[in-house]
């Protein structure tokens, strides 16, 4: 009995070598960030990995930082999805394009989500669009709490492989344009201005961002102020505990994010509405 123990202890400890060695943590996302009129940020992630149980397995996140009132937050465990250049596609949860419009679905219990995006472009970089649509809370024991969802809005592609470490991102919008800083994405830096785009490259920004930090970007001065309101999701919150023990095991340490809501001045104009994403994966 003790033989036959040690004898799968030591094919699981070399089925685990194997798998450190072979398989490299991928994820691919989408992201859509919009600020609406009442200078609420919604952010909505769509990610693809390859360290779940499931093949294609989908993880959806929905975040609405509200100037007055607690952040909504929502995070579900889909799949099977498929992810491409057309948005997400075959679960429940959903973003799909539709000619020039993006169509965007999220399904649960806790948060549902119905939106339509128009004029969001994907070229690099990317124009912000309109995003059109509800996010409503049902409570069975109360009348429902949401948000009126009405604002500029940019999309963004992300693909990242391997073991996550330390990051921030920046992102902006406003019906003139936006301003997007983050590593990961395709398109890694940009701002567009009443219709006009530049890449932009910046030193990697603040992982703490407590006082109002000034940048020159393509020839325009950019002012990111921080606010009050964040948001932190901890590393496999709401995953199977078999899930975070497996993706342990291959070496994938899913990041703890930060979101923080941010003001961003451009050129002295009215300030835009924006989040602050810090992805820190050194622990998770």
């Amino acid at each position: 009995m003790v033989r036959w123990i040690a004898t799968w202890l030591a094919l699981a400890l070399v089925g685990l070598g194997v798998a450190r060695l072979v398989i490299r943590p991928a994820q691919e996302s989408w992201w859509l960030v919009s600020a609406g009129r009442d200078d609420a940020v919604l952010v909505a992630q769509y990610t693809v990995g390859n360290t779940g149980l499931f093949a294609d397995q989908l993880t959806t996140r929905v975040l609405l930082l509200r100037p007055d009132g607690s952040p909504l937050a929502h995070r579900a465990i889909r799949g099977p999805a498929r992810l491409d250049g057309d948005g997400v596609h075959g679960a429940l949860d959903t973003l799909d394009r539709t000619g020039d419009a993006w169509e965007l679905r999220v399904e649960g219990d806790a948060m549902r989500v119905r939106a339509r995006a128009e004029g969001l472009g994907t070229a690099c970089p990317p124009a912000p669009g309109r995003l059109d649509g509800f996010l409503d809370i049902p409570d069975a024991s109360a009348s429902s709490e949401g948000a009126r969802l009405d604002g500029a809005a940019v999309l963004t592609h992300i693909r990242s492989t391997g073991t996550p470490t330390l990051t921030t991102a920046l992102y902006a919008v406003d019906r003139d344009g936006s301003v997007v800083i983050d590593p990961l994405a395709a398109c890694g830096g940009f701002l567009v201005l009443d219709g006009r785009g530049a890449a932009v490259r910046t030193a990697p920004l603040p992982y703490d961002l407590d006082e109002r930090l000034d940048l020159e970007l393509a020839g325009h001065r950019v002012v990111i102020t921080p606010g009050r309101r964040q948001w932190t999701e901890p590393a496999f919150d709401g995953a199977f505990g078999a899930e975070a023990l497996l993706a342990r095991a291959v070496g994938y340490h899913e990041p703890t994010v930060t979101f923080q809501r941010v003001r961003v001045e451009v050129d002295g104009r009215t300030p835009w509405a924006g989040v602050l994403v810090v992805r820190d994966g050194r622990g998770g």
